[in-house]
């Protein structure tokens, strides 16, 4: 088999995992043999530990290195992730990821609020923190770095009215790398 073929058949297997099959009353179980089948066909191709939550998606990791990555509908930060960095009050963490044992890492937050708003409170919070603001940049999304001795942190923000609802949508990218700065 070859390594297209096989990693096509783990896609669909993660999609019946994370997707479950319909009104079926089994679909609990099924949903739940997929997650365990699809994590370990995982599992053996990267070498790392995956948990698939069909609820809300999935985290891959590396033991060895101590790498998280997970996506989903409102994932949680992982563990180790600095607390320097704060989450903005609102909105769903899509995906969140470690590196470097936790001296390194980063978010995505979609939040029903105004760039502008995003961005103040994040200016507001990081000075407090200690944070001076080094460099912004605007085209199509803003983007600032902050910086304080020992670390930089990232926040980039893009937002867009959703012409059915009129809402203000803002996706948020939040980085910090404590080994510059």
């Amino acid at each position: 088999m070859n390594k297209i073929t096989f990693v096509r058949g783990l896609a669909v297997v993660a999609g019946l995992a994370l997707f479950g099959a319909g009104c079926n009353p089994f679909a609990r179980v099924e949903q739940k043999i997929g997650e365990a089948v699809a994590e370990r066909a995982i599992e053996a191709v990267s070498g790392g530990d995956v948990d698939i939550d069909g609820d809300n998606g999935f985290t891959v990791g590396d033991p060895k290195t101590g790498d998280v990555a997970s996506w989903g509908t409102d994932v949680k930060l992982p563990s180790g992730f600095s607390e320097v960095l704060p989450r903005y009050p609102s909105g769903t963490v899509i995906t969140a990821s470690i590196q470097n044992k936790g001296k390194s890492g980063s978010f995505v937050q979609v939040i029903e609020s105004d760039g502008n708003e995003v961005l103040g409170w994040y200016d507001e919070q990081l000075k407090r923190g200690g944070f001076e603001l080094e460099s912004e940049m605007t085209l199509g999304v803003t983007v600032r770095q902050y910086e304080k001795v020992g670390m930089k942190i990232s926040i980039s923000v893009m937002s867009e009215v959703d012409e059915e609802s009129g809402k203000m949508t803002t996706n948020l990218t939040a980085a910090y790398d404590e080994a510059s700065g």
